[in-house]
């Protein structure tokens, strides 16, 4: 005994920013491995972060199938340096998250697009733009993203604004 010692570690998948990716495409996902006990726990789902790492190649599987041999080489991002970035941290800008605002430029045309009668519709085609068609689809997604609004009603019961969308159907 006494040969072994145990560890901490953690395992982050960590996707691309939506608003620095192409429209329509699927977010690249990476596998990453924390061994600093200093580091586990230092963020949860949803955060925004810069890793410093080593990117590396795992071990070769072999799979035999029906005569032909195929190898898959994984990567992993191996982290030893991890910094919370946009709300609560340093943004690009360099302001803290909760300082940013929008300009005037910005919210001119926020308030000339508000005032437009196809708004709801100009928003709903605005989603996912490079799939054609499926309209309604895409107006429930607006909605759920908007979100409601949350009730109390007179004889005391409370409704949520929560709004929840179930979609079925072949993803290819």
């Amino acid at each position: 005994f006494g040969l072994c010692t145990f560890s901490d570690h953690q395992k982050l998948y960590i996707q691309d920013m939506p608003e620095k990716s192409e429209p329509g495409s699927i977010p690249q996902t990476i596998e990453c491995v924390i061994d600093d006990s200093d580091l586990i726990d230092y963020v949860k789902p949803g955060d925004r972060i810069r890793l410093i790492g080593v990117y590396r190649t795992q071990a070769a599987t072999r799979r035999v199938i029906s005569s032909s041999v195929s190898c898959r080489f994984s990567t992993v991002l191996l982290v030893n340096h991890m910094v919370k970035i946009g709300a609560g941290g340093i943004g690009k800008s360099g302001m803290k998250g909760d300082e940013l605002s929008l300009s005037a430029s910005e919210i001119k045309q926020i308030k000339k697009i508000s005032k437009r009668k196809d708004v709801f519709s100009l928003i709903a085609a605005s989603v996912i733009p490079s799939i054609y068609g499926h309209e309604f689809i895409k107006k429930a997604i607006v909605l759920l993203l908007f979100g409601g609004v949350a009730k109390n009603l007179e004889n005391g019961t409370h409704l949520r604004g929560d709004i929840n969308v179930l979609m079925i159907g072949d993803p290819s």
